[in-house]
């Protein structure tokens, strides 16, 4: 069982594929609805993986907020250089696979997928990320 943390400002749609992450996984997941709240999270406790949506708004008024194209990208370099966080982020995005590829090399993030998700592509990467080696590729 891995503890994840889901950071979306519409995390209520993805409602299903939390339950998915628990009922199927056995995961544990915690949901952060705005960067505030995500950089709070990963305060508090540690996390084996982080889902990061790219195209994310962030908190008015808070020390974590970012302009740009990609502020999700931009709290997850905020996440590695404020708050030295190790954890691997998966990426994920409306964007095409194409506009991210870069910047998820550059941010060190795992993966990027596509919205909508694939829950079972999405519940593989995470299965290979905290049962075994996180650079083995998906067979199917």
């Amino acid at each position: 069982m891995a503890r994840l943390l889901f950071v979306d400002d519409q995390a209520s749609r993805f409602d299903s594929l939390v339950m998915m992450f628990q009922d199927l996984g056995g995961h544990e997941v915690v949901v952060a609805g705005d960067y505030s709240a995500a950089v709070e999270r990963v305060q508090e406790s540690a996390f084996d993986v982080i889902i990061l949506d790219i195209l994310f708004p962030p908190s008015p008024g808070s020390r974590f907020e970012i302009e740009g194209k990609y502020p999700g990208v931009r709290l997850a370099h905020q996440l590695r250089n404020e708050l030295n966080l190790e954890t691997p982020i998966l990426f994920v995005s409306v964007c095409s696979e194409e506009c991210v590829t870069e910047l998820t090399k550059t941010y060190k993030a795992i993966e990027f997928f596509g919205k909508p998700v694939s829950a079972s592509k999405l519940l593989a990467a995470i299965d290979r990320l905290v049962l075994s080696d996180p650079d083995a590729t998906d067979e199917t």
